[in-house]
């Protein structure tokens, strides 16, 4: 129509929709786009990956507890008072004991134990009962002259506490002056008529095995059970069987010992509305459980063949239940292993991500100069009157 004047749309004609913007990008901002979107999710599934670490949830969990002993001064709790244990029934209940004490300068001989107290220090104290234990337990002689013995004859470790100012030597002012530990369940022989049972001594605690028996194999489901029983280190017997009151050849039968090693029990601090310590209660063992239930408090070693076994060097350690190194020791188990490390995994992450920055923030700018360009072409071109 004469005399007006028509703008003309860039890339069309009248009439006609306009193309998809993606048609109209140059090639290498599509791609810089693209790749930019794949490396933030690669970057993401990394991070995911690296969040199930359990060496990074470890070191943190060492920390918070690092923060919750500093931040509370537990060490001051521990140091202000004295236990006293006992194992029952034992041989020598007349005997005086000095007040256990709360030790500080126990050094860890685990290397990650002494990494991460490097890395979160703090001041570590527990008691440990390092006279000789022999007066508590049995003697276990794996002499097959000896063997089987089965079972050995559980024991209860007992606890009581008093403060500084209260806790005595005499076994007398003991009696009186010393409280319980609570949260302990009752020991299995003190209803016993046959085991004696001193009236200074609680009547719950933890139950204790000296030694261990258990089944290696057996004959009839393992027809190499010697063989297996050799590579084992176990101990062969041959038990004696009859069908229909006729002997038949004796069933080999191997059996395995393992000795007390290692005993440890958590406690923790009750107090009142105003603060005051009213008891010190039992949180159970400080080992962790291989198979996934409660913590442990005791440890074993394997018994070889002719040893005489005293267990007069088994070590007892009574640790506060919010120390680091529980922490650490429920979590990691006895090596102090941190579980598996992901750090590398979620430094990719990090490259991911950053790469998708780069490619994102490249493809943005050059379609920002792009639309620069087409605005300032567009603007000038007109369509004659």
């Amino acid at each position: 129509m004469e005399g007006s004047e028509v703008q003309q749309v860039p890339g069309g004609g009248r009439g006609r929709s306009s193309p998809s913007v993606l048609n109209t990008l140059p090639k290498n901002i599509l791609y810089l786009g693209a790749a930019g979107i794949v490396a933030f999710f690669l970057a993401i599934v990394f991070w995911i990956i690296a969040g199930t670490d359990d060496a990074s949830k470890n070191a943190n969990s060492w920390a918070e507890a690092v923060d919750k002993w500093n931040e509370t001064d537990t060490v001051v709790d521990m140091e202000e008072i004295n236990l006293d244990l006992d194992i029952v029934p034992s041989p020598k209940f007349d005997r005086v004991i000095d007040a256990l004490k709360c030790k500080k300068d126990i050094q860890s001989t685990n290397q990650k134990v002494i990494d991460m107290n490097a890395a979160y220090p703090y001041d570590r104290c527990m008691f440990v009962f390092d006279n000789s234990t022999d007066v508590f337990f049995p003697t276990l002689v794996t002499d097959n002259r000896m063997l089987p013995t089965g079972n050995s004859t559980s024991r209860c470790l007992t606890l009581s506490w008093a403060n500084n100012n209260e806790g005595r030597t005499n076994r007398v002012d003991i009696w009186k002056s010393y409280h319980p530990m609570t949260g302990f369940p009752k020991c299995q022989n003190y209803e016993n008529q046959k085991t004696l049972w001193p009236d200074y001594v609680p009547q719950s605690g933890v139950d204790i095995q000296p030694w261990v028996q258990f089944d290696i194999c057996r004959g009839r489901t393992d027809r190499k059970c010697a063989t297996t029983c050799e590579k084992k280190g176990g101990f062969l017997f041959y038990q004696k069987q009859t069908v229909h009151k006729l002997s038949v050849t004796p069933e080999p039968i191997c059996y395995g010992y393992k000795v007390l090693s290692k005993v440890c029990v958590a406690i923790e601090k009750v107090t009142d509305e105003d603060g005051d310590t009213i008891a010190w209660d039992f949180k159970g063992g400080c080992f962790k459980n291989a198979n996934g239930g409660d913590p442990e408090y005791e440890r074993f070693i394997p018994a070889e063949a002719d040893k005489t076994y005293k267990l007069n060097d088994v070590k007892i350690y009574i640790v506060n239940n919010n120390d680091p190194y529980l922490t650490m020791l429920r979590a990691t188990g006895d090596d102090g292993e941190l579980g598996s490390d992901y750090t590398v995994i979620r430094v990719f992450g990090w490259i991911f991500f950053i790469a998708a920055l780069g490619c994102l923030g490249a493809a943005g700018f050059l379609f920002y100069k792009q639309k620069q360009g087409m605005q300032g072409a567009g603007s000038q071109e007109l369509v004659p009157k």
